[in-house]
């Protein structure tokens, strides 16, 4: 329904003119105001109200009553409304309908039905304050109609005012029907321009599958003009449609669904396939039946679905951990490696943050790590850890906030690394490190092709390397003297890379002074855990110069000690016991074998010589046996000894010895011969007494010693 007023239905200013004309010719004041009380002509208005009774606050208090006494007629449908109003003028009103409506009111007025009673008016001019002779000046202004000449006036201009707005009413209405369908047109091109432009393509189908419209997206999405598809059918842009079958399945479940969506693969005119979402809606228009669907290009929806299964498989396979919390601090994703490493299941999903650390790391986390990524966006670290089952372990970690597309943080993600057995490797390679540059020995390393990679302080004191960089200049072969690069190369070398490893004693050459140093090279190869492949040489060299030195104290300590041995074992061996000034004996006791035989004739010899002894008492109680070379021994003794002019007398002989003897053939013609040594000893002495009678004089010395001299 339209919304108008008299104002809209009318000319107002043309009425203004047929207004002030109809005055003139009847002399009848009029005012047409709209259904709000807005005046809209006026004609011939009364000095006497406007300059007086509707100045004047009681005056005006009349004017009013009148005022409602019309309107309150009007209202309740009658065709006109006279009253006298008690300011002593009579006003005349009649409303203007249009369809039924009140839009307007018509007054004439301001007159007077008969001669004027001017005692009142003067009277009345004194009770308001009004100057007389102006109030009664303007009284002689109102004109005086007949009653039966008002209601003829009243309703021409009804008549009139209702005609002029019936006409203006068509006019409104056609201006309306103009507005309604300008603005139809305007919807209608903002409808065709938003189709045309939104990001969806759009086609209207008929029942046979063929398109009747397509907007500017849906060409550009598969390279056609609308000419070109206007006529086309679905199988002519998806390749996987059977038309027929889509005349028969496809669209009856849409029409009975009223809309549904569904996936789809659009293709573009080069033959390029597109993946492409539809929306179908089934519509009727005109008593037509059509398919309206929205095609959206999910090209780079599926490319990010893509990805996203990309990224989760990365993160399912990762062997690092990747954990998400809430801004709240509670787990809402993890990966298969964080839960295993951190001993948690799937049950673990949304315990706070909080619980995965120890007591004296949680101050840590809510101090520091989360204000810090809150703030900053990122926090790196390394923090210890707790499993559920009490056992910790060291994670290095990276934390970082997501943000989105606002900037806004909406999560909160960590990447971590066990990194407890790499720490408990750096601070055993740490201690390794301490053993090997505070080690006495050689410890080097070089590449498999002998560069030289590494070397410790006792190392290049040892060659006398001064510097890092001179150090970094060197080979292998460099650390042997030219003598023993050869066989280095030749025997050394090969061996390692056959054997893995050799060990054996070189010589270095110490780089300043040129002195070769006895070592102990101690070389092998290091492999790649993994693949076991060789990717270093090492060496464990131990300096021998201490060592040979100490050996060759130690070698000439043993042979004064083995020289020593020996002189006395030969005493032990070969004993020669004087038992008087010219009689030794010479006790035997074990095995006599030829080097023994040599050492008691050379023994025998030298005794004679220095007690200058006549007779030898070679006693062989404690021989167990005698070959044909002992005896022979003996009896070559015996030779020398008579060549020294003494004899020897063989004692102790065992009856198996005799045996012996006899069977061998033994000469024993020269040698004297006892059972025993004492009866030995008795027949030396005697024949030695013998021979002192004889031969010597006795001369008594003052101790009581006897000596003997030739």
């Amino acid at each position: 329904m339209m919304n108008y007023t008299l104002a809209d239905l009318i000319d107002t200013t043309k009425l203004q003119e047929m207004m002030d004309a109809f005055y003139d010719v009847t002399a009848a004041p009029t005012a047409i105001l709209d259904a709000d009380g807005t005046v809209l002509t006026a004609t011939a208005w009364q000095d006497i109200c406007t300059k007086y009774h509707r100045v004047n606050t009681g005056s005006l208090l009349r004017c009013q009553q009148s005022d409602a006494y019309i309107a309150d007629h009007l209202i309740n449908g009658s065709a006109y409304a006279l009253y006298e109003c008690a300011n002593g003028l009579v006003d005349v009103a009649s409303p203007i309908l249009v369809d039924g409506v009140h839009i307007g009111t018509i007054f004439t007025g301001q007159f007077l039905l008969a001669e004027p009673d001017t005692d009142r008016f003067r009277q009345q001019a004194h009770a308001f304050g009004f100057d007389e002779g102006g109030y009664l000046q303007a009284l002689d202004q109102v004109p005086v109609v007949q009653r039966d000449r008002i209601e003829p006036i009243l309703r021409y201009l009804s008549l009139f005012a209702t005609m002029l707005a019936e006409i203006g009413l068509q006019r409104m209405q056609q201006l309306e029907t103009q507005r309604e369908l300008k603005e139809s047109e305007q919807r209608f091109r903002m409808a065709q321009f938003s189709l045309d432009n939104v990001s969806d393509g759009v086609q209207w189908l008929n029942p046979e599958g063929r398109h009747i419209y397509v907007n500017q997206a849906l060409c550009r999405q598969i390279g056609y003009t609308q000419e070109e598809m206007l006529g086309m059918g679905l199988d002519q842009i998806d390749p996987n449609i059977d038309i027929a079958q889509w005349r028969r399945e496809v669209w009856p479940l849409i029409k009975e669904r009223g809309s549904t969506t569904f996936q789809v693969i659009h293709q573009h005119k080069d033959g390029s396939l597109i993946p492409v979402e539809v929306t179908g809606n089934y519509m009727q228009f005109e008593g037509q039946e059509y398919l309206c669907t929205f095609a959206r290009d999910v090209s780079e929806r599926k490319q990010q679905e893509a990805e996203l299964r990309t990224f989760k498989a990365l993160a399912d396979n990762a062997l690092d951990g990747i954990a998400m919390a809430s801004l709240d601090a509670r787990l809402i994703y993890m990966n298969p490696a964080f839960k295993a490493m951190a001993g948690l299941d799937a049950q673990a999903q949304g315990i706070p943050v909080i619980d995965l650390y120890p007591a004296e790391t949680q101050h840590a986390i809510e101090q520091e790590v989360i204000p810090t990524l809150m703030h900053q966006g990122a926090w790196q670290g390394m923090l210890e850890m707790c499993r559920p089952d009490g056992s910790r372990w060291i994670a290095q970690q990276s934390a970082f906030a997501v943000r989105d597309e606002h900037g806004q943080i909406i999560k909160l993600a960590n990447l971590l690394r066990d990194v407890t057995e790499q720490r408990r490797i750096d601070m055993e390679r740490q201690r390794l490190v301490a053993i090997v540059e505070k080690s006495n020995d050689f410890m080097g390393i070089a590449s498999l092709e002998g560069q030289a990679i590494y070397l410790n302080d006792a190392g290049k004191r040892l060659v006398g390397l001064e510097s890092e960089a001179t150090f970094r200049q060197t080979q292998v072969i460099d650390y042997f003297p030219p003598d023993e690069q050869r066989r280095v190369q030749q025997e050394i070398l090969p061996t390692i890379f056959q054997d893995g490893r050799w060990k054996g004693e070189c010589r270095f050459r110490h780089f300043t002074t040129g002195e070769l140093i006895p070592v102990e090279w101690n070389v092998f190869l290091i492999r790649d855990h993994t693949t076991h492949e060789p990717i270093s040489i090492a060496t464990v060299t131990r300096d021998l110069r201490e060592q040979k030195q100490g050996e060759a104290e130690r070698t000439a300590l043993q042979e004064q000690i083995i020289d020593a041995q020996r002189d006395a074992l030969r005493e032990l061996s070969t004993p020669l016991i004087p038992i008087s000034d010219h009689v030794v004996i010479m006790p035997l006791i074990g095995t006599i074998d030829s080097q023994r035989a040599e050492q008691v004739m050379e023994t025998l010899l030298d005794g004679v010589a220095r007690h200058r002894a006549d007779l030898v008492i070679v006693d062989i109680t404690g021989v167990l046996m005698v070959d044909t070379q002992v005896a022979q021994a003996f009896i070559q003794a015996a030779q020398a000894v008579k060549l020294l002019g003494a004899e020897v007398m063989l004692t102790g002989i065992q009856p198996q010895i005799a045996q012996t003897l006899v069977h061998l053939g033994v000469d024993l013609h020269g040698i004297q011969t006892r059972g025993s040594l004492q009866s030995g000893i008795t027949a030396a002495l005697s024949q030695n007494n013998r021979s002192q009678v004889r031969g010597h004089r006795s001369e008594v010395i003052p101790n009581g010693v006897n000596r003997y001299e030739t």
